[in-house]
């Protein structure tokens, strides 16, 4: 009898025990589906924070461009590269067989084109051979 008693107080401790580890297991879901929603939630307000900064900082941009592009044409300068002189953009101006404007770099002091239309500079008197036109200087 005693060690009847005694096997089922075992079992009726491993089965309080199993009882137990499975509290817990189902407390630690619970706690971890609360974080999981928790983060999520940080998440968001963080995604949505983000946008509203980047959405911000594009209207801003935008704004500046216009601002600018205002401001230069209406001091006479015009607006885009093109309008800023060659000096400070570092080319030089030369033109090309059908009008159009080319640069190169202001190292160069001759420019060449070719049947391909590929242009290059060169300087100190150096041609660069057969078939490459010299382009006249604007």
């Amino acid at each position: 009898a005693i060690a009847r008693e005694a096997s089922a107080q075992k079992q009726q401790m491993v089965l309080e025990q199993r009882q137990r580890t499975q509290m817990n297991i189902a407390q630690q879901q619970q706690q971890f589906a609360a974080w999981q929603q928790m983060h999520a939630s940080q998440q968001a307000a963080f995604d949505s924070y983000q946008q509203a900064w980047f959405d911000r900082s594009d209207r801003q941009h935008a704004a500046n461009m216009a601002a600018s592009a205002a401001n230069f044409s209406s001091a006479g300068v015009g607006t885009g590269a093109a309008s800023y002189p060659g000096a400070i953009r570092g080319v030089k101006h030369f033109a090309g067989p059908d009008g159009t404007d080319v640069e190169v770099s202001v190292m160069a002091d001759q420019a060449w084109i070719n049947g391909s239309g590929d242009v290059i500079g060169t300087r100190d008197g150096f041609e660069p051979g057969f078939g490459w036109t010299e382009l006249p200087r604007q």
